[in-house]
């Protein structure tokens, strides 16, 4: 038998192949982050257009996503606005000829969104829809009682520094603040900030806590 080791009061018992606990000694580190990668996908818009003055444009942009929902054959996916809608981000687009939205799972395979809609309030929310009979995680549990300095886990698909690379990537933090937030036309919301290492690339990915509950989406 593998050498076994005890975490914390004892409650929860690792062999080689699981190496830490997490806080609560209900799992495995390594099971948890397992479990969080599955519900991460890639994401990928394209568009077409005119610019302002007749030119003609290709634009496109990537980040990441977040599986929530899971209802026979449709999955749903939680991403940033700012992502897949050139009309919200720093990319711009005067009149748009053609988008594309494509998502990559952890199985490899890439799929053609089927549905794309966006949350109210100007929101930087996007929810999108794909058809696969193949992937099939399980959907994630969400954690709305979020206290500061609790243990976060940051999950997305940033630039690795070498043009044209991705890299996925874990950061672990705390978080630092919770802050009751107002959209301009009055809508009050909650936002989380932590100190765990995220950068470009990993908008619309997911800020998780210590179990692998959803806690938030990144942006910002």
């Amino acid at each position: 038998d593998a050498p076994k080791v005890y975490c914390g009061d004892g409650k929860c018992d690792i062999t080689e192949s699981c190496s830490s606990c997490n806080s609560d000694c209900g799992k495995c580190k390594e099971d948890i982050l397992k479990q969080i990668k599955e519900n991460i996908v890639w994401v990928k818009y394209e568009v077409t257009g005119k610019n302002a003055d007749g030119s003609y444009f290709e634009k496109s942009d990537s980040g990441s996503g977040v599986i929530y929902s899971i209802e026979d054959s449709k999955i749903k996916i939680f991403t940033n606005r700012h992502v897949v809608d050139c009309g919200f981000s720093d990319m711009g687009c005067f009149q748009r000829l053609s988008e594309k939205i494509t998502i990559r799972t952890q199985d490899g395979n890439l799929h053609i969104t089927s549905g794309l809609s966006f949350a109210p309030h100007n929101l930087d929310i996007a929810i999108l829809e794909i058809n696969t009979e193949i992937f099939k995680p399980l959907a994630v549990y969400r954690n709305y009682n979020p206290k500061i300095g609790d243990k976060v886990i940051a999950i997305g698909y940033p630039t690795y520094g070498v043009e044209r690379v991705l890299e996925f990537s874990i950061a672990e933090g705390k978080i630092n603040q919770i802050k009751n937030l107002l959209m301009d036309d009055g809508f009050g919301f909650e936002s989380i900030e932590s100190n765990a290492y995220i950068n470009f690339g990993s908008s619309g990915g997911g800020l998780f806590d210590g179990k692998g509950n959803l806690l938030g989406i990144i942006t910002w």
